[in-house]
């Protein structure tokens, strides 16, 4: 959770959205974590280019579906998008 909770901090992201609930009594400090939206994000954002295994979920401009399959393609864990 360490890594995901720097990851997040060092986004670049012009928007951040969190789902409006809270954490269950037990995990207030545990693992637990809201599911997070970030977007308008640069191509090189760490919540881009670094797998993340918790709910979270980033959101990029493309100029069309060839730009998005590029970018799709350009981020190193990505599988290849034909």
């Amino acid at each position: 959770m360490a890594r995901y909770d720097s990851l997040v901090a060092s986004s670049s992201a012009k928007r951040q959205l969190a789902a409006d609930i809270a954490a269950p009594p037990s995990e207030e400090h545990g693992h637990w974590r809201v599911v997070l939206l970030l977007a308008d994000l640069p191509y090189d954002d760490p919540t881009v280019t670094e797998e993340v295994f918790c709910p979270l979920l980033t959101v990029q401009h493309a100029d069309g579906v060839e730009a998005a399959l590029t970018l799709a393609n350009s981020v190193p864990q990505a599988w290849v998008i034909q």
